[in-house]
């Protein structure tokens, strides 16, 4: 993890030194992120769509080979080589996002060892020298303690009058601190809203699927309690890229669901008018 973390702390610490600020940086960070990873992210929602208009094909071959397994994985490999369908593009995309979250946790963490790219013996010295007590493991903020009190290592953290080093836990009376992880349930409610109603149109047909739909909808609710939770409980950087991530995220998915009713809407008249 330390290596995609010292990879991305290049990219941040480029936007950092070009635009100044660290929050900046972090949103277009994001920005450059979320745009990278757009063609996936088209892609698994055409695997979705896709997946829906071939699920009572599916079922159809699941009834007809229910006593012959081995029939019925031949069967399935061969429809979806015919129907050029992978299902699972779906997963790639949250996949691919697990080591980038992981690997911004790690650079707002220690920017000084992923960002500046610091040596561990000029960091002990110069905590030693601010009289920082050590704390070791993944949750140790020894390097943002040191940019606070350290005027010298030039590094701004504010961002609109929020310091992102803070950790809303550690300042509950802080209620300034609450901005970043209450947008953040709000926005990633959004997105699950916008999500679903999206999954919704593609499987309007699917009774499997509206089955499946009621074991989820209590985890539609969890998701942005999650989103809140880890805001509140990590440092503010790592929040705002979780927010703005999903906050994209949102975007994408809402540009997307319009592009696929249009799409939609074409075919379903060519189909009328070749009646």
């Amino acid at each position: 993890m330390d290596t995609i973390a010292n990879l991305l702390g290049y990219v941040l610490n480029f936007l950092y030194e070009l635009c100044g600020n660290f929050g900046i940086a972090i949103i277009l960070f994001t920005i450059i992120i979320k745009l990278c990873l757009l063609p996936l992210n088209i892609k698994q929602q055409k695997s979705i769509k896709n997946m829906a208009k071939v699920q009572p094909k599916l079922l159809e071959l699941q009834e007809k080979y229910k006593d012959n397994k081995e029939l019925y994985a031949q069967e399935i490999a061969k429809f979806q080589k015919e129907e050029g369908f992978n299902p699972f593009t779906g997963c790639l995309i949250a996949l691919i996002q697990i080591p980038i979250i992981l690997g911004m946790f790690f650079i707002v963490s220690k920017p000084l060892t992923h960002m500046v790219k610091m040596d561990q013996e000029q960091i002990q010295t110069i905590k030693q020298e601010l009289q920082i007590e050590n704390t070791n493991g993944m949750y140790s903020y020894d390097e943002i303690e040191i940019i606070k009190k350290s005027d010298e290592l030039g590094i701004n953290l504010n961002f609109l009058g929020i310091n992102l080093g803070d950790i809303p836990a550690k300042n509950p009376s802080n209620y300034a601190l609450l901005i970043i992880p209450v947008l953040s349930v709000i926005i990633t409610m959004l997105s699950v809203v916008i999500t679903k109603r999206m999954n919704d149109s593609f499987n309007k047909d699917n009774p499997q699927y509206q089955e499946t739909q009621k074991s989820m909808n209590m985890l539609n609710y969890i998701l942005p309690i999650m989103s809140g939770y880890i805001a509140y409980q990590v440092p503010l950087g790592l929040g705002l890229y979780w927010l703005f991530s999903n906050l994209i995220q949102t975007i994408i998915s809402i540009g997307m669901m319009i592009y696929f009713k249009k799409q939609e809407t074409i075919e379903n008249g060519v189909v009328v008018n070749d009646k």
